[in-house]
């Protein structure tokens, strides 16, 4: 016997949560409206067909989500109130946050704009409304306004109660209902709020917790609320778009291998950012979109888009296929897919290091980089990157142990001034591995050309392999890295060796011996004591009104550091310096610039891009994390060279010249000769290579 209309609405609506898995829910937002109201409408004040509805939607949240959800949007003049239908990966991302809920985390990088927020409340609130009694959720961000603040629609809160409002009377259970808390009466359920704190969390247990944008908290606030809700839950939802190299979103979702398992939502599989989707190559362009490209007009495009800019001229009712500015890029994000969406934020954004947070979810671009990666690669590009020699520098160490005898003799008051050695002359051992890297040819002696002077650069370590100690020489006349050291197990005392023994074989007619450039703190001033004791006397000096002893080394500190970095990078940009070292170019991509809020400056921060740790340059003490040893190298090196006159300058200028400022004294000869090579070549170059 055929069922009756009624009975076939009956056995539809029984078959609810088989809507779903045959995709029979409809996604078309008009056809989705019709759907909720036949829902409602076939519901009515039938108690049973209400219980019946309200198991479906306790047993499948997305099909809740897409008959029962709406959303808010405040953006443009449209409805303000939308039906919510998910996206592909919105879907993907909240079925698998779902059925991890309680148990694993999962974290998400996103493009901006992705809707994921409002997804993560719908799952807060599915779990209030329908999981067994008792659980508690802590919903976090990164002040207390961005948690719960009465009538800020930005608030996580009020997007909770917002949905809340939305749901029929059989999917909205009796709340309790204040400041940074809310509690569902019939199950006990409970929300709570937290801010960024190393308290937050601190002695509950929860069922899940999400910490909304947790890139945005900074470095250490980051660090200490992870920490402590390591602790109190099996399973947190940590979201948010990169910001920089640093912090726990950086360390535990972006670096390479993350810490826990992450989805990426990015725009391209946004169906409202990729209309009009196409790629163009080597000048071609492919239409991905073919539907979009062949029906849409100039003028709709200019309405939609307006940061989208056509030639002028250009008729709104002409095809936008044929006067659409298509945009090709090298070495493009998203193996060069882009969209009109994509053009006009691109456009609108202005900013390489908001777009690649905003849009393209690169972990390297979306921080305050000290050293711009593309450049970078031209520097790379632009120099030999293989040394002519590697090996050794062999000398005879029993000089240094003389040399300290001599020392604690001098203690006891003993005249040993007619013992003091000569140190014979290194030699160079060619091998196949070895801690030197040389670019340059040996002469018929077996050395540096003896026509050149050099200068050399020291990064000490401890020599514990937690970082290299570090070597860098430059050629003054050529401006030039000719040179390199690297080693993890030489501490202060070997160091200042082989610095010693380096300078000899690298000391030219003018000077028996090369300068010597090193930072005064930590194992600074170790190595620096014993070139004092071997003998070593040609130093960089940042003040000489004191004596040798007193003054030998750059004084490190935060602020110069800084500086420094800002010198070096517009030498080596500008074609100043020369750095064949691939390697030490490669670690200046680690180098970012971080907000020092306790003296209203900027820090230099440097985290290995496979770790995540950070590690602030300028502090003091031990080193706790492997960093930059040979670019900060190449940064001193740079900082003695500037200070010290090409080869070339007259005799009677160089007495003039002050050594680590990169300038002539006031009003002497060889200030007025830079004075007037200044003012000549800058018709030809407004920055000339002093400057």
């Amino acid at each position: 016997m055929p069922l009756t209309a009624e009975q076939l609405e009956e056995e539809s609506v029984a078959r609810i949560p088989y809507f779903l898995a045959n995709q029979c829910i409809p996604r078309d937002p008009v056809e989705n409206v019709r759907f909720r109201k036949w829902i409602r409408h076939w519901v009515g004040m039938d108690l049973e067909r209400q219980q019946l509805v309200r198991s479906a939607c306790g047993h499948d949240p997305i099909f809740w989500m897409e008959t029962f959800g709406w959303v808010h949007e405040p953006r443009g003049r449209q409805v303000r109130r939308r039906p919510l239908i998910l996206w592909p990966h919105q879907r993907e991302f909240l079925q698998e946050m779902y059925e991890r809920r309680g148990e694993r985390d999962l974290g998400a990088k996103k493009s901006r704009a992705q809707g994921v927020t409002w997804g993560i409340e719908y799952v807060v609130y599915h779990c209030v409304e329908f999981e067994d009694g008792g659980i508690v959720i802590m919903m976090l961000s990164r002040n207390k306004d961005m948690v719960d603040k009465k009538g800020s629609q930005d608030s996580l809160f009020w997007k909770l109660r917002w949905i809340r409002e939305q749901q029929p009377p059989y999917l909205r259970s009796p709340w309790y209902d204040v400041d940074m808390l809310v509690k569902n009466l019939l199950n006990g359920n409970t929300v709570l709020g937290g801010v960024s704190s190393e308290d937050a969390g601190r002695g509950g247990r929860h069922f899940f917790d999400f910490p909304d944008e947790l890139s945005a908290w900074g470095v250490r606030a980051s660090h200490e609320l992870m920490g402590s809700l390591d602790l109190t839950s099996d399973c947190m939802f940590p979201v948010g778009t990169p910001k920089g190299i640093g912090g726990a979103f950086d360390e535990r979702i972006m670096v390479d291998k993350p810490k826990m398992d992450v989805m990426t939502l990015p725009w391209t599989r946004n169906p409202s950012q990729t209309v009009g989707l196409y790629r163009k190559r080597n000048g071609r362009v492919e239409y991905l979109d073919r539907e979009f490209w062949s029906t849409v007009k100039v003028g709709w495009v200019r309405k939609r888009y307006h940061y989208v800019k056509f030639a002028d001229g250009v008729s709104s009712h002409d095809p936008a296929v044929y006067h659409y500015p298509f945009v090709e890029e090298p070495n493009p994000p998203w193996d060069g897919l882009r969209s009109p969406w994509y053009d006009h934020m691109v456009n609108k954004l202005d900013n390489p290091i908001l777009r690649a947070r905003e849009l393209d979810i690169q972990r390297e671009k979306s921080g305050d980089i000290i050293f711009d990666v593309e450049k970078l690669k031209k520097c790379i590009q632009d120099h030999p990157k293989d040394p002519y020699h590697v090996g050794m520098l062999k000398f005879d160490a029993s000089y240094f142990g003389i040399m300290s005898q001599r020392r604690l003799h001098y203690g006891t008051g003993d005249d040993m001034a007619g013992d003091v050695p000569t140190f014979a002359m290194p030699k160079w051992d060619e091998a196949e591995i070895g801690e030197w890297s040389l670019w340059f040819h040996l002469d018929e002696r077996g050395r540096p050309p003896s026509a050149r002077t050099y200068i050399i650069a020291a990064d000490v370590s401890f020599g514990t392999g937690a970082s290299n100690a570090a070597l860098a020489v430059v050629d003054v006349e050529r401006r030039r890295k000719v040179a390199r050291f690297k080693s993890a197990t030489t501490d202060a005392t070997e160091l200042a060796q082989i610095t010693f023994a380096a300078a000899r074989w690298f000391g030219s007619a003018d000077d028996l011996e090369a300068m010597v450039i090193f930072e005064k703190q930590g194992p600074g001033i170790t190595f620096g004591k014993n070139l004092l004791e071997y003998g070593h006397s040609h130093f960089f000096r940042s003040r000489t009104d004191r004596s040798l002893a007193e003054d030998i080394g750059w004084p490190s500190s935060r602020e110069g550091k800084a500086h420094l970095f800002r010198e070096y990078r517009a030498a080596l940009f500008k074609g100043y310096y020369g750095n064949p070292d691939v390697e030490a170019l490669e670690e200046l991509r680690q180098y970012h610039w971080q907000q020092d809020k306790s003296h209203n400056s900027q820090v230099v921060i440097f985290v290995p891009l496979q770790t995540g740790m950070m590690l602030i340059e300028g502090s003091k003490g031990r080193p706790t994390a492997p960093h930059g040893d040979l670019a900060i190298t190449d940064i001193l090196a740079w900082h003695a060279l500037k200070g010290v006159p090409p080869k070339d300058t007259p005799r009677d200028e160089r007495a003039d010249y002050v050594t680590g400022q990169g300038d002539f004294q006031p009003h002497t000869p060889g200030w007025r000769r830079q004075q007037y090579l200044r003012k000549h070549r800058a018709g030809r170059n407004d920055n000339d290579m002093w400057n």
